[in-house]
């Protein structure tokens, strides 16, 4: 379901946006609105069969989730529970095949019905995702990795197990962890006010970054790894030199501490949310003090933000996730009933997972705001903790008050791993972005996770 924007600031904002966070090729500049979807490349659409045999095979489910099965058989998505979508109905798409002759088309779900997703159990599940279905490493998620493929070697791990090195970060408490781009380094954010670049494969800080004037709560790195962007208690959003160690640029606007930021893929736009209820966005490449636009619809604090491509992601503490299409001017809410602490979009780009203060994380599709998948287990209940999906979107995992960090297979929803970190909250996690490694935070320490075997390739730990 779509809610319009409510603001007109947004629409006029918008061509200043898109061309930045990401425009479609197949749209000439300037124009009002995006082509027709069905002609679109950068817009997936799951046809209702396939064309090679319409009569024996459906495609359910999407992204991650996606399935094939024969007539008989039933949808394959996991989860129960309810999410209400808020807004008018979605406009239809474009036309798509129907089902095939003898098979009755799905009752349409009247508006403001709870949607529902089955349990199904299988006896051998298909592979949960495009990578682990052999269909290549899908859009945005870069190259393979250099891991020995299949007969060439020992199996690659699919999740970190072993704690191989302990950083004694010497912030006070680490607010936050997080890998890079490309997972060889990471940035700490420590209640000192300082900012810390290490490479945490062999131990080593490489600089110390001082400008705010409170402890800082988030942090993230550019594509080229030239700029960082940092966040804090001050209320300010600074940007970073990364080789000269100086703020190039602060951005004074919120009115409350800054709890999140983000960085646009191309590094022209940086991404905050505060505690002020609104998420601003900020040219990078301009000089001027203000703000390109302020989304202000969240009605309490901004937790987390995410972005990919053309879309904001947010979890407020108002109980909702919101969506901010860009290219098309839309924003989709999704009201999950317990106030969100994280959230983040899946590799292939077609679910969002949004962890809450009722100890629950939930997956939900991007599109429809259906529920997927819930994972319980942990205890997530006066924190702000991370949550994120592993390398190849197998499996969920979330951070938790009582010290540890777990890890849940994405369809089945069974816990398979559960990691003793510590003794106090472990409030931050940040997962590799192409290999299975595990950055964790928590006591004024960052613990790096993997296999003792696998090693990242130039890692000469010892």
């Amino acid at each position: 379901n779509i809610i319009p924007p409510p603001t007109p600031g947004w629409s006029r904002c918008l061509p200043e946006l898109v061309p930045t966070l990401g425009r479609c090729p197949r749209v000439p500049p300037g124009a009002g609105a995006p082509r027709d979807r069905c002609r679109c490349p950068h817009l997936k659409h799951e046809p209702a069969h396939t064309e090679d045999h319409p009569q024996q095979v459906h495609v359910v489910g999407r992204g991650v989730l996606q399935r094939r099965v024969g007539l008989g058989g039933r949808r394959l998505v996991p989860g129960g529970g309810t999410v209400r979508r808020a807004g008018a109905p979605v406009p239809p798409r474009c036309p798509l095949p129907g089902p095939p002759p003898g098979v009755p088309p799905r009752a349409p779900v009247p508006p403001g019905h709870p949607r529902r997703s089955p349990r199904v159990r299988h006896a051998a599940p298909p592979p949960a995702s495009a990578a682990a279905a052999g269909r290549g490493p899908g859009p945005g998620r870069g190259p393979g990795p250099p891991w020995p493929s299949r007969g060439r070697g020992p199996p690659r791990p699919e999740l970190p197990r072993q704690r191989v090195r302990t950083l004694e970060c010497g912030q006070g408490a680490v607010r936050a962890v997080r890998f890079n781009v490309d997972g060889n380094y990471c940035l700490t954010c420590g209640s000192d006010k300082s900012l810390k670049l290490w490479n945490p494969h062999k131990g080593t800080a490489l600089r110390t970054y001082q400008g705010h004037g409170y402890e800082v709560l988030d942090a993230a790195g550019s594509f080229d790894n030239s700029q960082l962007c940092s966040c804090g208690a001050d209320k300010t959003v600074a940007l970073w030199d990364v080789a000269t160690g100086q703020v190039v640029r602060k951005y004074r606007g919120h009115a409350g501490k800054v709890n999140c930021v983000q960085f646009n893929e191309e590094a022209t736009i940086i991404v905050s949310g505060s505690i002020d209820s609104t998420v601003r966005c900020w040219d990078c490449r301009s000089r001027r003090p203000d703000p390109v636009q302020v989304l202000d619809e969240a009605k309490d604090g901004i937790s987390s933000v995410k972005v990919s491509d053309h879309e904001i992601l947010s979890g407020s503490v108002d109980s909702r996730v919101r969506r901010y299409d860009l290219r098309a001017g839309q924003l989709y809410s999704d009201y999950i009933g317990s106030p969100i602490t994280s959230v983040c979009f899946s590799k292939d780009g077609q679910c969002t997972l949004a962890a809450s203060l009722d100890s629950t994380l939930r997956l939900l599709d991007k599109e429809t705001g259906e529920l997927l998948g819930e994972y319980t287990g942990h205890r997530s209940t006066a924190y702000r903790l991370d949550c994120v999906l592993s390398e190849q979107d197998t499996h969920v995992g979330s951070a938790s008050e009582d010290g540890n960090v777990y890890f849940w297979d994405l369809v089945e929803g069974s816990l398979a791993l559960s990691l003793a970190v510590g003794r106090g909250v472990v409030q931050s996690l940040s997962f590799h972005p192409t290999l299975p490694c595990l950055l964790t935070a928590t006591e004024g320490q960052v613990q790096l996770w993997r296999e003792e075997s696998f090693q990242p390739e130039g890692d000469t730990a010892t």
